[in-house]
């Protein structure tokens, strides 16, 4: 594009500039690459086990195995009770209850929470809530700074 001034009028002249094959197929390469970087960057899988108790866990049974422990510890009235004890934000489906989960796991084709009758969380409101199987490294942080305020010892397994 060039811009020309003839006395108080400006002509600008476009012209498409049409790329050759090279440089599209160049374009095309870098546009994939920069997507599975992202992609990359995405869906990077974390790895690290805990230990907790003489027993080493991934992340979801860590979570799991200490909210299970302080619920028959505890004995508490409600979800709610649980969720302040553990304060996980940006973690809507931490627990869930049973009907949830099974719905979720009809939905998802996969079930997404512990859900046998060893692993539920039976709270003095009647019912019967499950923990979810979905964290994260930025979640399993979170919650284990607010399991160590209630007294858990956890560490990264070696």
């Amino acid at each position: 594009m060039a811009a020309y001034q003839n006395g108080e009028q400006i002509l600008v002249d476009v012209q498409p500039v049409i790329p050759v094959p090279e440089v599209t197929d160049y374009q095309v390469k870098l546009r994939k690459r920069e997507e599975e970087k992202a992609d990359a960057r995405r869906h990077k899988k974390d790895y690290t086990k805990y230990e907790w108790n003489g027993t080493t866990y991934w992340k979801n049974q860590l979570a799991h195995a200490i909210i299970l422990d302080w619920t028959k510890k505890n004995n508490p009235q409600s979800k709610e009770e649980i969720l302040v004890a553990f304060p996980v934000p940006n973690h809507p489906y931490m627990i869930e209850t049973l009907d949830h989960a099974d719905r979720m796991e009809i939905r998802d084709g996969r079930a997404r929470h512990y859900k046998e009758p060893t692993e539920v969380l039976n709270t003095n409101d009647g019912q019967i809530y499950c923990v979810s199987r979905g964290w994260v490294l930025k979640t399993i942080n979170t919650f284990i700074e607010a399991a160590t305020k209630q007294g858990y010892a956890i560490s990264i397994a070696s």
